[in-house]
């Protein structure tokens, strides 16, 4: 049986409806090293970085640091630094953090708490404006950590967070 043009736009469509989600966990190395380079040193708190992040293109990080924190911004260009057309989200840690509440949601935005690896519990929230963020809190010895990601997922943040979580402090 010969498939006719209308029956093979049918079974390239339901090909890509079925490889989508494999396109979408697509994963880089994260650059530790680099991270590791503009943060070491400047923060006694502990370093928890992922191995893996999921988005396909490469990230470049550039850090700042303080006594009882870190901010590292994620970028899909050397040079962006954060800004917000090549910036692709941001891992921060600070002593006694900000941790999201109700009363910072607006309607249409949601918080909820998810298990992490290691038995640690995390906050997810998803804040919508220009367009979504995806925003994952712990805390781990009076530290918050902190995961945004711009336009992502539950599933990248929490994929981010274990990654970090698993791979253990790098200082």
């Amino acid at each position: 049986m010969a498939f006719n043009r209308f029956q093979w736009h049918i079974a390239l469509a339901f090909l890509g409806m079925v490889l989508a989600p494999v396109a979408a966990s697509a994963q880089t190395q994260f650059p530790v090293n680099d991270a590791l380079a503009d943060i070491r040193g400047g923060t006694s708190i502990p370093i928890y970085l992922p191995e893996v992040y999921p988005v396909s293109e490469p990230v470049y990080v550039n850090g700042l640091t303080s006594p009882d924190g870190y901010y590292l911004t994620l970028d899909y260009t050397p040079n962006c630094e954060g800004a917000t057309a090549c910036s692709v989200g941001n891992l921060t840690a600070e002593q006694d953090g900000y941790r999201y509440t109700e009363s910072d949601l607006e309607a249409g935005d949601r918080l909820e708490t998810v298990p992490l690896a290691n038995g640690v519990t995390g906050q997810f929230v998803n804040l919508c404006g220009a367009y979504c963020s995806a925003i994952l809190q712990w805390d781990m010895q009076g530290v918050l950590y902190t995961v945004y990601m711009k336009n992502g997922s539950l599933e990248d943040v929490v994929e981010i967070a274990n990654s970090a979580i698993q791979a253990g402090p790098r200082n």
